[in-house]
């Protein structure tokens, strides 16, 4: 008996360490959610050691985990439309957990409702087009367990939206056009997510659409709402430029419209409203310009009308409203082309817009400063020429300097412009600090005439001499301080002000000499003086025009400013003019233009400033 015992402790050992080996499995599984892993190592562990009560805890834990994954994987599988697979997973879960009722129940449910759909699948199969769609259709999502189902669900969509269709063309060849159009959404709806269906679908319902139009077209037309008839042809065209019984319409009534507009024309002329009388003339000729209608009446209606136009544009220009006039007389050019008295209108009008336009800015002060050696540098003229440089040669702005001023305001009574750009040189100094002076010498020989001692007769020689001068090596400084503001007249502020500084530390050669002796002379030390300009000069330009045209901007503001003041004082009249010169001003300018702006001068006057033409209906 002795052998027996150390058998069996051997034998516990080896158990002992199996179940143990298992279960630190089942906790790695554990860990990792790999939780049918953990059932299949706790329940070898189980087996091995069946009285252990902890892998029995463990053992437990891990199935309710199991099952409650795979009732979360049927559901997915559920809701996926997969109901083979939601039934496997809810199946294992009751074997994890089968005193679960949740599970039993979704296990009921899933079976129910596979039944359901099978049921519903094989109703479809005898069931009309339609009713076999309405059917079908929620069961779409079924398909990974019923194949069949995508198969007949395309052939019922296809046959019901043919039935629909030739429903809705029934509908509207009997002038039902709500049935008709009601039968066309349907189709639509159900067609949306086969494009070669829907596009059938959208080509017969534009074809009824175009029925649809032809037949209240001729309705109106009956009823001689010659326009409200024009409308519906029109729409009808666009929707099928082929349609041959839509062209034909269209055309006959653009061509009765027509002579409808010249007899209001010609009614207008009697009334003695002649802007009236082409406006009306005006949208005849764009309805149906070939008519003989057209043809007769266009000569005196064009005459009246331009010199309707003309006299308002003179009127304009007796009232100082450049803008109005040259908008009147642009209307007039357009009414007649070719004639003359138009032509020099405008001309004369668009001088004095394009000067009322820019901006008058007066260039005051930069006046002489004097240098230690008596030099001067005179900075009113480069000024004066920068500024019509940016001002791109006056087609943006006026530029005055004070003489060209004085000799304006002569001819202009209580002239004033709109910016005033007002400067002082503060400093100026140059000064000379000579380093060395060198004494040079050059010798020559040069052929010469003389007399002979007679005095009677040249003789014919050379002459050799030696000229001495001097090479003077200077430092130059200098340094020249310059302010300036921009002062607005209308709005009285100071709009912008700035102080430019240039300064200058070079080495000069100097040298003084005889210019017989060909030696380069130059005893003015200019290239000094020219530096400091030019660098004053280039500060200029680059701070004070810029800022102008980036800040305060080279267009008029004042004539935006009246125009605004003048809408607001009920002054159309000049509210039109003043927008005109702004408008145009910013066009120049390349700034952006409000659109509104637009729209107000195009309601007033009928002209619009976007392409330059007439709008007959809201010409006035």
């Amino acid at each position: 008996m002795k052998w027996i015992l150390p058998a069996l402790i051997a034998s516990l050992l080896m158990v002992g360490c199996a179940s143990r080996k298992l279960t630190e499995d089942g906790d790695r599984r554990f860990e990792a959610r790999d939780f049918d892993g953990a059932v299949l190592s706790y329940s070898k562990a189980a087996a091995e050691d069946p009285e252990d009560r902890e892998i029995a805890t463990r053992l437990e834990a891990a199935k309710k985990n199991a099952a409650i994954v795979r009732a979360e994987r049927a559901a997915r599988a559920s809701e996926e439309g997969d109901l083979g697979r939601a039934q496997e997973e809810i199946a294992r879960a009751r074997e994890y957990a089968p005193d679960e009722p949740r599970y039993a129940s979704e296990q009921d449910r899933l079976a129910s409702l596979r039944a359901s759909v099978a049921a519903d699948v094989e109703r479809s199969r005898s069931a009309r087009p339609a009713e076999a769609y309405a059917l079908l259709s929620p069961l779409e999502r079924y398909s990974r367990t019923f194949p069949e189902i995508p198969i007949r669900l395309a052939q019922a969509r296809s046959t019901t939206v043919q039935d629909l269709l030739a429903s809705a063309e029934s509908f509207g060849k009997a002038g039902q056009w709500s049935k008709s159009e009601a039968a066309f959404q349907r189709a639509q709806e159900i067609a949306v997510k086969d494009a070669p269906l829907l596009e059938r679908v959208r080509a017969s319902r534009t074809n009824i659409r175009v029925l649809e139009l032809l037949d209240q077209g001729y309705a109106l037309k009956a009823q001689d709402d010659l326009e409200g008839a024009l409308s519906r042809f029109t729409t009808a065209v666009e929707l099928r430029p082929d349609a041959g019984e839509a062209v034909t319409a269209l055309a006959a009534t653009r061509s009765a419209l027509a002579v409808q507009y010249v007899n209001r024309a010609l009614e207008s002329r009697t009334d003695a409203n002649p802007l009236e009388a082409w406006a009306w003339l005006a949208r005849a000729v764009k309805l149906d310009p070939e008519s003989r209608e057209v043809a007769t009446a266009l000569p005196a209606l064009r005459r009246d009308a331009v010199k309707a136009l003309l006299a308002r544009a003179s009127e304009a220009g007796r009232r100082g409203l450049t803008g109005l006039e040259w908008l009147r007389a642009s209307q007039a050019k357009a009414v007649a082309p070719d004639d003359p008295g138009a032509d020099q209108a405008l001309k004369a009008a668009g001088t004095r817009l394009e000067r009322a336009m820019r901006p008058v800015i007066l260039v005051k002060g930069f006046r002489n400063a004097t240098g230690a050696e008596g030099r001067h540098v005179r900075l009113a003229s480069e000024t004066y020429r920068l500024l019509r440089e940016a001002g791109r040669n006056g087609r943006l702005a006026t530029i005055l300097d004070e003489d060209s001023y004085a000799i304006h305001l002569k001819e202009n009574a209580n002239f004033t412009p709109d910016l005033i750009v007002k400067a002082t040189l503060e400093r100026f100094d140059l000064m000379h600090h000579p380093i060395r002076s060198e004494a040079r010498s050059q010798e020559y020989d040069r052929r010469v005439s003389f007399l002979d001692v007679t005095g009677k007769v040249y003789i014919e020689g050379r002459e050799r001499d030696t000229y001495n001068y001097q090479e003077i090596t200077k430092r130059v400084e200098g340094a020249a301080i310059l302010t300036y503001e921009i002062y607005d007249v209308t709005g009285r502020t100071v709009l912008a002000e700035d102080t430019l500084r240039a300064d200058l530390d070079r080495t000069d050669r100097v040298v003084l000499g005889n210019r017989e002796a060909g030696v380069a002379d130059d005893p003015d030390e200019m290239p000094a003086d020219g530096a400091l300009a030019d660098e004053l000069q280039g500060q200029l330009k680059d701070r004070l025009l810029e800022r102008m045209r980036s800040e305060l901007g080279w267009v008029g503001r004042h004539t935006y400013t009246s125009y605004e003041r003048a809408k607001e004082n009920g002054d159309m009249d000049a509210a039109v003019s003043w927008a005109v010169i702004a408008l145009r001003s910013l066009k120049a300018a390349e700034r952006p233009i409000v659109e509104a702006d637009i729209e107000f001068v195009l309601r007033r006057t009928g002209w619009s400033l976007r392409d330059g033409t007439i709008v007959p209906e809201q010409l006035r």
